[in-house]
């Protein structure tokens, strides 16, 4: 099921998503529909590179709020997701090292820990090329730099549902059911609905939370950085579609709660 998820990314998401829609319309150029699809790739390609249409999009789904202290003392433990890694950094000596997402969002779990004292997991599996697994990573940069221990050290997880899976599968077992979930804002609502659908109740901790800014009128002119950040956009709600749809066909996920 990875892979037909990969596949299905590929092929719905720009700029690839563009090129079918325009080889349909190549293909049935004969027909009025045909002329019809080529015009409207080319209207999506130019659409899909509009900053204002990415920041749009960014705002409607990502307006979460902090953690409440509240919710973090209602926990059992904390979950970080990290968010990939540097493969063999020349400047740390040919190391993998955490990315500037793992360090943000391991800086929060560190802030999390110290303020609650709640246990740690991380899990991720390795990024081709690197030596090392998005988990162990995550876990030095936690123990050596931010100087909090980590419980547990999941080197698996391909993804966010592999992930929500494996961390069920070792947190359960010591009667663990609720957790702070550490990400980022745009992938908390998907990495949530993923944890819940593995067993978990959850309390959401997304980081960085950054302030809704005003459009420019630059954000209307075409360029790679809107681009980029439409497709994220769109990854993330595929993502959170899949997420859905797998947890519909597995089914209801293990209850939470001390009755389990």
């Amino acid at each position: 099921m990875y892979e037909l998820k990969i596949l299905l990314q590929t092929v719905l998401l720009p700029p690839v998503n563009c090129f079918v829609l325009a080889l349909i319309g190549v293909w049935l150029r004969s027909r009025r529909v045909g002329r019809m699809l080529i015009w409207s790739t080319g209207l999506l390609f130019i659409v899909s590179s509009l900053p204002v249409v990415g920041l749009t999009l960014m705002d409607a789904g990502s307006r979460l709020m902090a953690i409440s202290d509240d919710a973090v003392a209602a926990s059992q433990a904390i979950v970080l997701l990290p968010g990939g890694l540097y493969a063999n950094a020349a400047e740390y000596n040919g190391r993998d090292v955490a990315s500037n997402n793992t360090l943000v969002r391991g800086r929060y779990a560190a802030w999390l820990h110290r303020r609650h004292g709640l246990p740690i997991l991380v899990v991720g599996e390795r990024a081709s090329p690197s030596a090392q697994t998005e988990a162990a990573t995550a876990a030095e940069l936690l123990r050596k730099e931010f100087h909090v221990p980590v419980r547990w050290v999941l080197e698996r997880g391909r993804d966010t549902l592999e992930s929500a899976r494996y961390a069920a599968e070792t947190l359960m077992n010591e009667s663990v059911w609720t957790i702070v979930l550490v990400t980022g804002p745009k992938h908390a609502r998907r990495a949530e609905a993923a944890f819940r659908g593995a067993g978990f109740d959850v309390h959401a901790a997304p980081t960085p939370l950054h302030a809704v800014r005003a459009i420019h009128w630059r954000d209307f002119l075409p360029s790679n950085y809107g681009f980029g950040m439409t497709r994220r956009v769109m990854n993330e709600g595929l993502g959170f579609i899949w997420t859905r749809l797998w947890g519909f066909f597995q089914g209801p996920g293990t209850p939470v709660g001390p009755t389990q």
